[in-house]
């Protein structure tokens, strides 16, 4: 491969601290669910400013995780855009919800605001609603305006941000937090 033309999408950065973790995990005899795990949990959710951290071995897990207590089906909806991971949406689809895809903000690449704001008066009365705002690449929806877009109490909202980890508002709280 000619390295000239070639442009990772992203460079892994391995510390010899992280590969001494790595090994010490590896010689105990409990390696998925064992102190390491622990530790992570509590560090990030430490890092993200929030009360508990569930580690997953993905974002897609998490998500399906997500999904699944929301206990949503046949007769509810997902609002959301198509500009993410098809995990995203993913879940509640296998769990018979129906896709809702609005438009997305040319600035940010998030969910436009003002299509959800339409969304959310036309939609109040049927079934359960679940709102999946994605921060993508890195960029923070602004979550206190989906807050308040969200009329009715019932609705759900699942914050995607597998694109975002390590973002902050201007106010420095992270992304991810639910702190809004």
């Amino acid at each position: 491969m000619d390295t000239q033309k070639f442009l990772p999408y992203a460079q892994p950065s391995i510390s010899s601290e992280d590969i001494e973790y790595v090994c010490r995990s590896l010689a105990t005899s409990i390696i998925t669910r064992g102190p390491f795990v622990e530790a992570f949990e509590n560090a990030i959710a430490s890092y993200c400013g929030a009360r508990y951290g569930v580690a997953f071995t993905n974002a897609t897990a998490a998500l399906m995780a997500a999904y699944r207590v929301t206990d949503i089906g046949p007769a509810d909806q997902i609002i959301t855009t198509p500009n993410s991971f098809i995990a995203s949406v993913g879940p509640g689809i296998q769990q018979k919800a129906t896709p809702v895809f609005l438009d997305i903000d040319r600035n940010t690449g998030n969910i436009d605001l003002t299509k959800l704001e339409i969304n959310m008066d036309r939609r109040a009365s049927r079934g359960k609603t679940v709102v999946v705002p994605v921060h993508f690449a890195g960029i923070p929806v602004d979550m206190q305006t989906v807050d308040k877009l969200i009329k009715n109490p019932e609705t759900i909202v699942i914050e995607d941000a597998a694109h975002a980890l390590g973002s902050c508002y201007s106010d420095g709280t992270k992304v991810g937090s639910c702190a809004w």
